[in-house]
């Protein structure tokens, strides 16, 4: 789903553009519009790069697991300078923060590459500025090591802003024990991060044309702000909890005594951390905190919350253990490690259980739906999953339940439309499909499914006309253009109905039913050559296929 439409299907990704685009054009970042309100193209090129490697997936899957291994080295390099170099403390609290559940998702979805190439910028980053604050000695290299890491962390995905109050909260906490000169060093550092951000926000305002996505409005900010401490205990839930994760989860609806309750809950953490007297225990706490900021819904945000958000804040949980193990002694330490390793080991055992259900759509969804109930997105993802995987009778039941927890949307509506048309359901098929038109005029979808209803009917010109549009929103769905060439066969116009099945072949190579289909029009055209390479491309994705094997006999092959 996002990896097709940001990676596999995304020219910028797959063929290359000139360098200047990735950071000057929107249009690289996926073929879909409603995508192109983020600005990474750190991420971008690295994909360029994974891609023109050669080992498809598997690349994409060895980098997130490489990346995921160094930004566990480095969390161990920071647990171990945050703990006075506790050997164990560090270990222990780097085990279980790798052992996590929650940082499966970031791992297995290969779209969060910009996630976890992110993060191992903005841990480089932290670790360079506090070795340049630390010693006089080169401290302009690492003050500029510290500088390019923390532009790559920004390039690379919007959680890299959260290294700038990250910097000033640990900068904030050592102050009193800083010499003088390395109080410059620090405001120095500070200042040049500060010039980052500023920097990124007016790139990312030239390019994409605004921050977040979607509009900023005074109302919708305080409302954010009032319910800042949901989303940390939230979040906080997230990162410890082995079980219900999910790859959405649900809108957060409280009322006002669970907003006072999260806000006295953070001021309580807020008096016990004070009263520590640990400045490494406030700095770890406040790493949490301020790291959700650019997911705190202060700006626009279409998911609620979600695992690969988790990834940066979880640091400043796995930070402040590690300090609190190293506070121990005696017997209380060695039963506290303990406590440590069994929870990491479980863990683990969870992480590997929510590994598996990413392999396909279809089982991550339903994990999703199952673990995440009252998420309307898992189970309008679950439908549309099952609707491709030619299950309309409980594909329809999932797209019910999406409609009864967040109302029907155009997608939805698609999904309803496409099931109850399967089913044989035409009236129903067709008020859906309508529906899902006046919802969303600009959805090519709904106009694609519209058209299909129609031509089952009969309608085979209105079909053509919903054809054309939907071609028009989006040259990129296949299943417009198997639309438009059925229409042009019933018309009896043999060569634009083998161009239109070879566009929607050559758009989803992987479906043999699109190949024979390309192979017959082909053929129907006269174009002998192009059918046996349809057919050829068939019986290589279903060695099997009596049709696609006749078909080639006819192209004149053997």
């Amino acid at each position: 789903m996002d990896d097709g439409v940001q990676f596999v299907k995304n020219p910028a990704v797959t063929e290359g553009v000139p360098l200047a685009a990735y950071f000057t054009d929107k249009s690289t970042i996926a073929t879909r519009v409603d995508y192109r309100t983020l600005w990474r193209p750190l991420r971008m090129l690295a994909a360029r790069a994974i891609y023109k490697s050669g080992y498809g997936a598997r690349g994409f899957g060895a980098a997130n697991l490489a990346l995921y291994a160094l930004a566990v080295l480095l969390v161990a390099a920071t647990a171990y300078g945050l703990s006075g170099r506790d050997r164990a403390a560090t270990l222990a609290a780097t085990a279980l923060w790798a052992a996590l559940p929650v940082h499966v998702e970031p791992v297995a979805y290969y779209s969060a590459l910009g996630d976890l190439l992110s993060l191992v910028c903005e841990l480089a980053a932290l670790l360079a500025a506090g070795r340049a604050i630390a010693r006089a000695e080169r401290a302009w290299l690492w003050t500029f090591v510290a500088l390019v890491f923390a532009a790559m962390a920004l390039l690379a995905k919007e959680m890299g802003l959260g290294e700038l109050p990250v910097l000033v909260a640990g900068v904030a906490c050592a102050w009193s024990r800083l010499a003088a000169d390395a109080r410059r060093r620090a405001l120095v550092l500070v200042a040049g991060f500060v010039a980052l951000a500023v920097g990124y926000f007016v790139a990312h305002h030239f390019v994409i044309g605004g921050i977040g996505q979607g509009a900023i409005v005074a109302g919708g900010v305080a409302h954010a702000i009032v319910r800042v401490p949901v989303y940390l205990w939230a979040y906080v839930a997230i990162i410890v909890s082995p079980v219900a994760h999910a790859a959405a989860y649900p809108n957060v609806r409280v009322g006002a005594g669970a907003i006072a309750l999260a806000w006295l809950g953070v001021v309580v953490v807020a008096l016990a951390v004070w009263r520590a007297r640990r400045p490494s225990l406030t700095f770890a706490v406040a790493w949490f905190a301020v790291s959700l900021g650019p997911v705190l819904h202060l700006v626009p945000l279409l998911s609620s919350y979600a695992d690969r958000f988790a990834l940066v804040p979880s640091v400043g949980l796995a930070l402040a253990l590690a300090v609190g193990l190293a506070a121990l002694r005696g017997h209380a330490r060695t039963a506290a490690l303990v406590a440590v390793a069994l929870v990491a080991a479980v863990e683990s055992a969870f992480a590997a259980r929510l590994a598996r259900v990413w392999q396909s759509d279809e089982t991550l969804w339903a994990a999703s739906a199952a673990a995440q109930p009252r998420s309307g997105l898992s189970h309008a993802n679950h439908g549309l999953a099952l609707l491709r995987a030619h299950r309309p009778d409980a594909a329809l039941a999932e797209l019910i339940a999406a409609d009864a927890i967040d109302g029907a949307s155009s997608a939805v509506l698609d999904g309803v439309a496409a099931a109850h048309d399967a089913l044989g359901h035409s009236a129903a098929a067709e008020t859906a499909a309508r529906a899902a038109v006046a919802a969303d005029d600009g959805d090519p979808r709904a106009h694609a499914v519209l058209g299909s209803v129609l031509a089952r009917r009969g309608d085979v010109d209105a079909a053509a006309r919903e054809a054309d549009r939907a071609i028009a929103l989006n040259p990129e769905l296949a299943s417009a253009w198997t639309l438009r060439a059925h229409a042009d066969e019933v018309h009896g116009r043999a060569a634009d109905a083998a161009a239109a099945w070879r566009r929607a072949a050559t758009l989803v190579p992987g479906n043999a039913d699109y190949q024979a289909e390309a192979a017959r029009t082909a053929l129907a055209a006269g174009d002998r050559a192009a059918a046996a390479a349809f057919a050829r491309a068939c019986l290589t994705l279903r060695p099997d296929a009596g049709r696609c094997r006749d078909l080639l006999g006819r192209a004149g092959s053997p």
